[in-house]
């Protein structure tokens, strides 16, 4: 199913049909298997939905699994709880949030939330360097273990907190735990009622983890144009009918490039940015690209000075940057 609105393309005049031959190209690039395992496609510009396109028999109406766009929904949450008063301090530190846990000591004591947020609480953590499923991942060994918050906080200590990126699932799992103590709900209550409802999103599924648990590190399954609302509350800085659902601060915070990981990637709170010195962003006027980013190619991209969001899912398992050269080759001129 493809949905094009090529008449609604951001390029206006006599540069709209290039917008939409690029458009089109694409889909049918896609279509053809050239971007591997793509399922959609949506790309929303300057209020118009131009693409709407499913693949390999998707729908609009098929619900899929987004895997760490969760960690961006869990972020939203986070800036909710804080504007709500549950939470007071980024700096604050683990033991606050369990205070009864006697497998946090040492380093582990000055570990903060921001810390947490921003994956440099410094944990020894090994999960990008093998496969998901493989004896010496440590999501596979959480994901056997019936305390999943206990088998994070027992992990031993690679470097001091705040220093050093280790893309770590566990320790969103940590920032699901803090806001179920601090709001009394579990994330996924607390989202339903403060993100889920006023964005009009009904269908979606959150798997939770043996103790009862949101998984808030990859356990959200919603649709593909539900996916671009989230993404439009983003570029809206928080904004959605009129009524303020998170704070511009948290918007502006969370996004920010706050940790370099390399020449390619930035990371904010449970947000990927491109670096600038990333080709995908190399043509354009402003690098503000910032992204969640999931398992398999599964996408919520956001550029502000483009008022754009482009939404992908996908099964791209083993190389889920394969979408990528696809933002830069086409979808970007195509709304320049």
């Amino acid at each position: 199913m493809a949905v094009v609105l090529f008449s609604l393309v951001g390029c206006r005049g006599s540069q709209e049909p290039a917008g939409a031959d690029l458009l089109s190209e694409l889909d049918g690039r896609i279509s053809a298997g050239e971007y591997g395992e793509i399922n959609s496609l949506l790309v929303w510009h300057e209020g118009d939905l131009l693409l709407e396109s499913y693949y390999r028999g998707t729908t609009q109406g098929s619900i899929s699994q987004v895997y760490s766009v969760t960690k961006s929904v869990t972020s939203a949450m986070v800036g909710e709880a804080f504007e709500e008063g549950y939470l007071t301090g980024l700096d604050d530190p683990l033991p606050d949030f369990f205070p009864q846990n006697e497998a946090i000591n040492g380093r582990k004591e000055v570990i903060t939330l921001e810390d947490l947020l921003t994956m440099r609480a410094g944990f020894v953590w090994n999960e990008l360097s093998t496969i998901y499923g493989d004896e010496d991942n440590d999501v596979t060994q959480l994901t056997r273990s019936r305390d999943w918050t206990q088998y994070v906080i027992e992990r031993e200590m690679a470097a001091e907190p705040g220093t050093q990126f280790t893309y770590n699932s566990g320790v969103t799992m940590l920032l699901g735990e803090i806001l179920q103590q601090a709001t009394g709900q579990t994330v996924e209550e607390y989202t339903e009622g403060h993100l889920f409802e006023p964005l009009e999103i009904t269908q979606w599924r959150w798997q939770r983890t043996p103790t009862g648990e949101s998984n808030t590190g990859w356990g959200l399954f919603l649709r593909p144009v539900d996916m671009v609302k989230f993404g439009q509350l983003y570029l809206q800085e928080g904004e959605w009918q009129g009524e303020q659902l998170l704070e511009p601060a948290w918007v502006t915070r969370s996004t920010a490039a706050v940790v370099q990981i390399d020449e390619a990637y930035d990371y904010g709170y449970q947000w990927w940015r491109f670096a600038d010195q990333n080709p995908i962003v190399a043509d354009l006027t402003k690098n503000d690209v910032y992204f969640a980013w999931g398992f398999g190619g599964n996408f919520i991209f956001v550029v502000p000075h483009l008022d754009l969001v482009v939404v992908s899912t996908a099964e791209n398992f083993e190389n889920s940057s394969q979408f990528f050269p696809a933002l830069s080759d086409y979808i970007f001129p195509a709304v320049r």
